[in-house]
């Protein structure tokens, strides 16, 4: 049995994944079947990991077996999420794609500074209500970006068109 100290993904990647879980009401999300994976555990005493236990709409490279995995994917579209994105979103530094789509996720878009290798990014259907933050712009391998279905306010940032 594997201990915390043994985790195959980045303490760091695993607090992010945390705060999304519990600022976004990970306790009542929708969970798909089994067949797609485990329910994400946080629970006191788990050893629980996403990437070794292949939890639900998480996915690490280089896959299953690594001593050190970091994810790429974050894919909890229409999970039901409900919250606001924290700010540790951001130290998932290493993702390709994610998609949060179908949600209700309010508030504030986060800024995603640090994810440099984004490059996908679906926040549609959800209830974002403030300005497209203008660092997205900065996101220079973001290459498909999706914001439909939300209450944004303002233009969309200059930083975007460069």
């Amino acid at each position: 049995m594997k201990s915390r100290k043994d985790l195959f993904i980045d303490p760091v990647e695993l607090a992010a994944l945390k705060a999304i879980y519990d600022s976004t009401d990970g306790k009542n999300w929708n969970w798909k079947s089994s067949r797609e994976g485990k329910i994400w555990n946080f629970s006191v005493g788990s050893t629980s990991d996403p990437c070794y236990d292949r939890w639900q709409a998480v996915y690490c490279y280089p896959d299953y077996p690594c001593r050190k995995c970091k994810l790429f994917t974050l894919f909890p579209a229409g999970y039901g999420l409900n919250g606001q994105l924290p700010p540790q979103i951001s130290n998932l530094s290493k993702l390709l794609i994610l998609d949060l789509s179908m949600n209700n996720i309010y508030g504030k878009m986060p800024t995603l500074q640090g994810m440099n290798d984004l490059y996908l990014l679906n926040l549609s259907y959800n209830s974002l209500s403030s300005q497209i933050p203008p660092e997205i712009g900065n996101l220079k391998n973001l290459q498909m970006l999706y914001l439909s279905n939300n209450s944004f306010v303002g233009n969309i940032p200059d930083t975007m068109s460069q």
